[in-house]
This record gives C-alpha cells, sequence and structure tokens, in this order.
C-alpha cells in the first residue's frame, strides 16, 4: 500500500475498509467464494472486535515499536474458525487468531502480492485473509497509535518528508520515531510519584494546622491594627483642623504685624513730631526765661525808684504835701 495519500489519525476502521475493498474485489462479486464465509458472516463484527482489541496493549502499557506480536496458532479452516469463535464467545477469555508464520515483514506490502497470497487457496475466506493479515494489521494499528502519539511534525521537515515518500509500514515506521517503551514501567513510575503526593498532603495539612494559631494571631493583629489606624485617624483629622486653626492664626498675626508696622511707623513720625515741639518748647521757655529776667530787672528798677521817690516825698514838708495835692 502507498503512504502517498496519508489518512487521517485514528482513522484504522477507514483504512482497513479500504484495504479489503482493494484485496478482495472478485470475492465480492462471486457469490461462490462467498458461501464459506456466510456461516461466519453474523461472527465478523465480532471477529473485527476480537482482532482490534488484540491489538490495542493493556490499561497503561504500549507495544513496543522494534517488537512483532507473538503469533499463537489457529485453525485452518472456516468450520474450525466459527468453532474457535463460538467458543471464544462463550468463554470470558478471547483466543487471538494469527498466522502460524507471517511473511517477510521487510518486504513491501501492495496489493498485487495479497492478491497472489489470496490466490494461492481457492476456499480462502474472511478469517484466513484476516490471519494472515494480522502482522500487518499490527504494525498499521501500531502506526495509527504512532500518528495519534507523536507531536506534529510541522517543524520537522526531514522527518515530514521521509514519512510522505515512504512505501510500505515499514518505511513508514522507519521513518517515524519510534515510541518510547516505558509505559510498562508506568505503576512503579507513578507509585513513587504517588507516595510523594500523599506526604506532601500530609505534610501541607500539618502545616495548615499550624498555621491557625498564627491565623489567629494574624487576625488579632489585623483588629489591633484597625483600631490603631482608625485612632490615627482621628488625631489626622485632629492635626488637620488644628493645621487649619494654625493658618488662620497665622493669617491674623500676619495682618496684626502689618498693623504695627504701620502703627509704629505713626508712632516714629509722632515721635520725630514731639521731638520737634519739644525743641520748640525748650526754645520758648528759654526766651521766657529771659523775658522774666528783663521783666525782673525792670521790676526791680522801678522799685528802687519808687522807693527813691516815696523816700523824697517824706522828706518833703506838710504845706508842699498840701499843694501838690
Amino acid at each position: 500500500m502507498s503512504r502517498r495519500e496519508p489518512c487521517p489519525r485514528g482513522d484504522l476502521n477507514h483504512v482497513l475498509h479500504r484495504a479489503y475493498d482493494a484485496l478482495l474485489p472478485h470475492q465480492r462479486r462471486d457469490p461462490t467464494r462467498l458461501e464459506s464465509g456466510i456461516s461466519s458472516g453474523r461472527h465478523r463484527s465480532f471477529a473485527w472486535t476480537a482482532s482490534f482489541s488484540l491489538l490495542q496493549p493493556p490499561s497503561g502499557t504500549s507495544l513496543p515499536m522494534g517488537r512483532e506480536p507473538t503469533p499463537t496458532p489457529a485453525a485452518p479452516t472456516a468450520a474450525a474458525s466459527s468453532a474457535t469463535l463460538q467458543t471464544g464467545t462463550q468463554s470470558s477469555t478471547l483466543v487471538p487468531v494469527a498466522s502460524p508464520d507471517p511473511a517477510d515483514l521487510s518486504e513491501e506490502l501492495t496489493v498485487d502480492s495479497l492478491r497472489d497470497l489470496l490466490a494461492e487457496s481457492a476456499d480462502a475466506t474472511v478469517d484466513s485473509v484476516r490471519t494472515a493479515l494480522l502482522p500487518y494489521l499490527t504494525l498499521m494499528a501500531r502506526h495509527q497509535v504512532q500518528l495519534s502519539i507523536t507531536p506534529p511534525l510541522q517543524g520537522d521537515v526531514r522527518t515530514q518528508r521521509r514519512l510522505n515518500d515512504a512505501l510500505g509500514f515499514d518505511q513508514v515506521l522507519a521513518a517515524v520515531q519510534p515510541l518510547s517503551d516505558t509505559l510498562p514501567d508506568l505503576p512503579h513510575v507513578v507509585g513513587e510519584p504517588t507516595a510523594q503526593l500523599k506526604i506532601s498532603r500530609e505534610e501541607a495539612a500539618a502545616a495548615k494546622r499550624l498555621l491557625v494559631p498564627v491565623q489567629l494571631r494574624i487576625e488579632s493583629l489585623e483588629t489591633l491594627l484597625n483600631k490603631s489606624t482608625a485612632e490615627v485617624n482621628g488625631h489626622q483629622a485632629e492635626i488637620k483642623r488644628l493645621k487649619s486653626a494654625n493658618v488662620r492664626i497665622g493669617s491674623l498675626f500676619e495682618k496684626s504685624k502689618e498693623s504695627m508696622d504701620v502703627q509704629t511707623e505713626n508712632l516714629r513720625l509722632a515721635m520725630n513730631y514731639a521731638e520737634q515741639k519739644q525743641d520748640i518748647i525748650d526754645a520758648l521757655d528759654k526766651q521766657i526765661e529771659k523775658e522774666r529776667e528783663v521783666f525782673r530787672t525792670t521790676v526791680s528798677a522801678n522799685t528802687e525808684n519808687t522807693r527813691k521817690l516815696h523816700d523824697r516825698l517824706r522828706r518833703v514838708p506838710g504845706s508842699m504835701l498840701t499843694l501838690l495835692r
């Protein structure tokens, strides 16, 4: 089969349907070849489910890319296959159907080679074809799983080119990066982190228990902080009010200072005026003192003249006084 036209990832049923359409064109048209497969037709869907269940690994494991599935012996005829399917239906375990010795898988698988393989037996049935194709279907399932798990190859141009140019499953599987064979050890790998997770959860629970008194202390401190914050806010409001009062008092003080400066200037002018008046008063006092001295001198002279005149009058006789009167 060609890898030139890649199918969508995970579309395994579509790929198988196209493969069987290409492999069995004559058997579907020839009713004589389908008579042997009619008896197992009602088990076909169950057989397909059984085959695909064989291709899927158990839960938590994966099939390594380099290993081949271990084939188990199968019945050579359709009757034996039907009996095996009926027995598998009645029992709880399903017996896989595989070819005894598959062909060399290194050779390219083509439609012509599969037709030649079918032409070797005229009594080929669907079960025998499925048995012959089981190794290739296993590789196909692995390839589909690989395409589902591998990250996209948009950035890896060389791998994408090799994958597009690959012919056959071997080249396709060689072009794609093989799966890691670490899933069988998954329980052990997961067990250790699970134990660590459990220990971490216990430590986290213990830490939470230790944090309870700290949380209570933090809550009490938050309450105290809120109370202190309220008091600080009250003090800040009082400080703001006092600042406003100080601003008003400062403005009044500035006005009073300006008024005092004006009054001081007026007082200085008044003092200068008073000094000038005092100088005038001193000059007038000196003048008055001089006038007094002059008056005193004049009065003294007049008094002396009057005394002299009185003395002279006393010396005059009485007859003269009568005449004078």
